[in-house]
């Protein structure tokens, strides 16, 4: 299925900020491929360049993903100003994968490499640091990319987040 997705991108002083925390990062991380969906529909989109969005870091972790069968690592986010763009949005271009529920999340990495001890040990230590500072992480660039989809994504996290709700 053909899918619009809007997503935002760290600015600067995020990506700054995200680089020196992961500056001791045991496996590969390629920064420029970080971003938070704020919405997927087969609807289209219009991206507003203007906006900026501002996120308090949750405890990053890493899911498995039964559609892909691997594992992400995903930093969720609390944002009521995304939480807001993404209703917006979904008035005229409803979620292709998710029906009303939307967690943001920062894409860390995507499949993951195996789980050595080192690489937990890491995660854990940047999860707790994220978590305690409490550093707003700020969104901007929003914009509007098109991709074919032959599975769901994510959906493993959403569950898990829906059942943490009830």
């Amino acid at each position: 299925m053909y899918i619009h997705q809007l997503i935002v991108l760290p600015d600067d002083q995020t990506l700054n900020y995200l680089r020196q925390i992961f500056s001791a990062c045991p496996f590969d991380l390629d920064f420029a491929q970080m971003h938070v969906e704020v919405n997927s529909s087969v609807q289209e989109m219009e991206a507003d360049t203007s906006r900026v969005y501002v996120a308090e870091s949750m405890s990053m972790n890493i899911w498995y993903d039964s559609a892909t069968q691997s594992t992400s690592l995903l930093l969720p986010l609390n944002s009521p100003e995304l939480m807001i763009r993404c209703a917006e949005l979904r008035t005229t271009a409803p979620s292709e994968f998710y029906g009303a529920h939307y967690f943001p999340f920062l894409m860390i990495k995507r499949h993951m490499p195996p789980m050595a001890r080192q690489y937990r040990a890491f995660i854990n230590s940047v999860s707790d640091t994220l978590f305690a500072k409490r550093t707003p992480l700020v969104f901007d660039s929003e914009f509007v990319m098109s991709k074919s989809f032959d599975y769901v994504p994510d959906v493993d996290f959403y569950k898990s987040q829906i059942a943490v709700q009830l």
